[in-house]
């Protein structure tokens, strides 16, 4: 269990964790894992946020805070936005979307959609207090891993080899569901009732990207899940500061 953890944190962020002795564990045993370290990122980012805001007004709080999480998860999930953007827009048929995929090289639409979900997530992180925007950054970082879980769970792989088809080859259900609750824990949690909603929001926008991916290349994929989880991450940072803009006392504890 903790050495599928430390796989976890290993593949997600850029800690300098020592290496893992022996054979490693399958990559499926990691992926229950992601939600909890995505709460770990935003739990990190959250502080930064705060202790920010002891210094600076709150955009460029919100400037560093976003920046901190980008370098600490080394853009792992924005690579795959991008990707998808390209493909998307770009690709006439399933085998030419999926070959722009494995490009490494980054196009118009690419660039657009990183530029408006980083600029998504520095407002309406800018427009949270202190406590609202530390809650904002765990419910967001860790309801947008599970969302990717979730996708995992209930779609197919869109080709027979690839990232995607490593998440899922080893993938065990219950662990894997039981991640995927992380997120709804969090919510529930941070948000008070307020935490259906962003729940809600976040079904709903991975169920739409999953069936454009599914549409469009016949199911996920390693970048797919990665545009999973930021378009996830960028709506639920948004409800928050909808939230707090109109509900008094949000979120409930603070």
């Amino acid at each position: 269990m903790i050495r599928s953890l430390r796989l976890a944190l290993v593949f997600l962020t850029r800690l300098p964790l020592p290496p893992i002795e022996g054979p490693l564990p399958p990559v499926g045993h990691a992926v229950p894992w992601f939600p909890v370290v995505g709460s770990i990122v935003g739990c990190a980012a959250g502080g930064v946020y705060v202790g920010c805001l002891e210094l600076m007004n709150s955009a460029p709080a919100a400037a560093v805070s976003v920046t901190f999480a980008v370098l600490l998860t080394g853009a792992f999930h924005l690579d795959g936005l991008g990707d998808v953007a390209d493909a998307l827009a770009g690709g006439s048929t399933p085998e030419r979307r999926l070959e722009i995929m494995k490009d490494s090289r980054l196009g118009t639409y690419g660039v657009a959609a990183l530029v408006l979900a980083l600029v998504l997530q520095v407002t309406s992180l800018a427009s949270l207090g202190a406590a609202q925007g530390w809650a904002a950054l765990v419910v967001a970082h860790s309801v947008g891993r599970s969302s990717a879980l979730w996708v995992m769970l209930l779609a197919s792989p869109a080709r027979a080899e690839g990232l995607g088809v490593d998440y899922v080859r080893d993938l065990r259900s219950g662990p894997t569901w039981a991640g995927g609750l992380v997120g709804v824990v969090a919510a529930g949690l941070l948000f008070g009732p307020w935490g259906a909603l962003a729940i809600a929001v976040a079904v709903v926008a991975a169920a739409v990207v999953s069936r454009m991916a599914r549409r469009a290349v016949g199911g996920f994929t390693g970048d797919v899940l990665g545009t999973v989880e930021q378009v996830v991450e960028v709506t639920t940072l948004v409800v928050a500061a909808a939230l707090a803009t109109r509900v008094s006392g949000f979120p409930w504890w603070a």
